[in-house]
């Protein structure tokens, strides 16, 4: 039953979609922009991606296609192809089977050379090869997104249910957290100076008066911290990530930037894995 309503709404959506295209059409008709088109339709189409992609519609879709757009076709905007039917990514099995946009010389070409290096197995290894960095990349953003994006909005909403269960008014809660993130934001900072400073008194070991002063600097900086209300927790191991210093994740979280850095970070799961089997493809 559940499969019958997803249907059901798919299609619905499916038809929204062709009446939409059908008036962007007839707009752009009138305009003089039907070079912009391309017939989906057109079983004489030289690109096999897209008849492929329009065999593949279902066959209720493309009765609703053809009673809305009648003698036209399916006239669908090049540059919303993507849009409408999906994209087709590459593969390195494009070069044996499948439909592709590459020539059949080219893809006989890449075929021969990749057997001709491999050998006969040449075809399983490499499309296995490709699933395989695929599936290294799902895997690779899924641990990204559990451990930095599920795991501590987890625990920041457990902190404020354990703190408003025990009778802290919701206001002081939000004022409580935005004290504590300037508090560790100005504590990174001065653990990342400190770093500096130990570098600096090595260099300086033999210069009294600038020794003296980066001492003097480096006892101001503790101090500042240790008059903090979140040192107690730093001093007793309980917030570990503040203790051992300053991290890219930490930098982010503090300075309000962390759905910026899970974004890049989760962008450049693919370029590490993914740019051989991208090249190939």
């Amino acid at each position: 039953a559940g499969r019958q309503a997803e249907e059901e709404l798919a299609q619905a959506f499916n038809r929204t979609l062709i009446d939409r295209a059908k008036a962007v059409w007839d707009r752009d008709r009138v305009k003089g922009k039907a070079k912009a088109y391309v017939d989906l339709s057109d079983p004489g189409l030289k690109d096999e991606v897209l008849k492929d992609a329009w065999s593949i519609i279902p066959v209720e879709t493309k009765d609703y296609i053809r009673d809305i757009f009648g003698d036209d076709g399916f006239m669908v905007r090049k540059d919303m192809i993507n849009n409408l039917v999906g994209y087709r990514t590459a593969s390195i099995g494009d070069a044996w089977m499948g439909p592709s946009r590459f020539s059949p010389e080219m893809r006989k070409a890449v075929a021969d050379v990749a057997t001709l290096i491999m050998g006969r197995n040449t075809f399983k290894v490499l499309v296995t090869a490709e699933k395989s960095w695929k599936a290294g990349i799902s895997v690779a953003k899924q641990t990204i997104v559990i451990r930095s994006v599920i795991v501590p909005v987890a625990n920041l909403a457990s902190n404020v249910l354990q703190a408003a269960t025990n009778g802290v008014p919701v206001r002081s809660i939000a004022k409580g957290f935005a004290t504590k993130l300037i508090e560790i934001d100005h504590h990174l900072k001065n653990l990342d100076r400190l770093v500096e400073i130990n570098a600096l008194l090595a260099r300086y070991r033999d210069d009294v008066f600038e020794t003296r002063k980066l001492l003097a600097e480096q006892k101001a900086l503790e101090d500042a911290s240790r008059r903090m209300s979140i040192w107690p927790l730093i001093e007793a191991g309980e917030f570990a990530t503040i203790s051992e210093g300053l991290t890219e994740a930490d930098a982010a979280i503090a300075q309000g930037k962390w759905v910026d850095y899970i974004h890049n970070l989760v962008e450049k799961v693919p370029a590490k894995f993914g740019t051989v089997g991208d090249t190939v493809s």
